[in-house]
């Protein structure tokens, strides 16, 4: 998706920003998730949307930000001068790859988008959780971020079944958003959070789903269940029995199921394809905004209010 438009924010949004005073016992929490396709040499100029991007954030004032595709490259030389020259956005996918192998073999330089957005967010969302950079190992993690305004308990990354060159990633963490800082945690006030970006399929993404294919994996969407139910373990050994969890992110499935709990978004949040593939599943009531005005990535953002 080709152009830049500034965010013009609907619906409404409080809270006091910044750290979660003692004593402050809310009502209701507010979860953004987003899919920024921040990929050096692969998307549209990420360098000039950052600041467009946080700028909505801050406008939202979200308790709890589960971001996607916000992706850190090891850059070789010729990598390096088009991430100048273009910002970061060639316009042409394959000759990305080009780029990501010879930034395997000559190490230049190290893109630092999530250090920026952590950074520039501060001090709103003091917490955050990061991955690391690629080409390297599997630790990109499908390019998680997360950030929050209470401290992230119990932080746990793990990787879904798949094939190993398109590995798939989550991050687990729990949060005690009607507990102020220094105070003991009640286990059962905790919420055990999880952002995810699962697989891709044949119906969602076509190439990528017949690449899938050509590595070995045939049955692509039998892959999503499997993380599905993946996710699913871990919220039940960490959620408990009260259903205090929540799973957040880049689904790229309709529909979702965890644990038998199906997600309540049934808006597009993939304009390109028309597909709702940005979902938030929990047992907790909530209500939710997609922001379709926002064009900032090939995805729409995604504002959950939770009722706890």
């Amino acid at each position: 998706m080709a152009g830049t438009t500034q965010p013009q924010i609907g619906g409404s949004s409080g809270g006091n920003g910044g750290k979660v005073d003692d004593g402050d016992r809310k009502r209701s929490f507010k979860v953004l998730t987003y899919n920024l396709w921040i990929a050096p040499l692969v998307r549209w100029h990420p360098s000039e949307n950052l600041e467009a991007i946080c700028d909505f954030i801050r406008s939202t004032d979200p308790d709890l930000v589960c971001l996607q595709e916000v992706f850190d490259w090891r850059l070789g030389p010729l990598g390096f001068l088009c991430e100048k020259i273009f910002g970061g956005g060639t316009g042409w996918g394959p000759i990305s790859w080009l780029f990501y192998f010879e930034g395997l073999l000559l190490p230049f330089f190290q893109t630092n988008h999530q250090a920026r957005i952590i950074s520039t967010l501060l001090p709103s969302l003091p917490y955050s959780l990061p991955s690391a950079p690629i080409p390297f190992a599997r630790g990109h993690n499908q390019g998680l971020l997360v950030l929050s305004k209470h401290v992230l308990h119990r932080p746990l990354a793990r990787y879904l079944p798949g094939v190993v060159v398109h590995t798939m990633g989550t991050q687990a963490f729990t949060l005690y958003p009607s507990q102020g800082e220094g105070r003991r945690k009640d286990a059962k006030e905790g919420i055990r959070f999880v952002n995810l970006h699962l697989v891709p399929n044949f119906e969602t993404h076509p190439w990528k789903g017949r690449l899938l294919g050509w590595l070995g994996e045939k049955d692509v969407p039998r892959l999503q269940r499997q993380q599905l139910a993946a996710i699913g373990q871990e919220m039940r050994r960490e959620g408990g029995e009260e259903g205090r969890w929540c799973a957040v992110g880049d689904f790229n499935v309709h529909g979702p199921e965890v644990l038998g709990v199906g997600s309540r978004v049934t808006e597009v949040t993939c304009p390109k394809e028309q597909h709702v593939l940005d979902h938030l599943v929990t047992a907790l009531p909530y209500t939710y905004t997609v922001f379709p005005n926002v064009v900032l990535s090939d995805h729409y953002p995604v504002l959950a209010t939770l009722e706890l």
